[in-house]
């Protein structure tokens, strides 16, 4: 991990395991968070975008622009069908998702 990281750390962390390997999306929980008063991130956050921002340039990726943007945040969530067509499209890549396979054992990849 960047030791000199105060707020990112996590996020650089994340972007380093990219690096290596596919990331897959799992359909638990894995980990979580609190919030509290004291929470680094709750009164830096825009210190955090920016680590987080720097850290992902540092390891190849770039921030979504302002279609990107839009379309991810605003209508992907409200549009189940203009996912299906955006994919299709090329514009959006379909997720993969790790799933255990309960009576048969072991994980199994799957786009939704």
């Amino acid at each position: 991990m960047d030791a000199s990281l105060r707020l990112a750390g996590d996020f650089e962390l994340w972007a380093r395991f990219y690096q290596h390997a596919e990331l897959y999306a799992v359909a638990t929980p894995l980990g979580g968070s609190r919030v509290h008063k004291g929470q680094k991130m709750a009164h830096h956050f825009k210190d955090y975008v920016e680590e987080a921002k720097q850290a992902l340039l540092r390891h190849g990726g770039r921030p979504y622009g302002g279609l990107e943007s839009f379309v991810h945040g605003t209508l992907l969530p409200h549009i189940p069908g203009f996912i299906r067509l955006a994919t299709h499209l090329g514009f959006l890549s379909s997720p993969k998702i790790c799933k255990h396979a309960l009576l048969q054992g072991g994980w199994k990849v799957s786009t939704r």
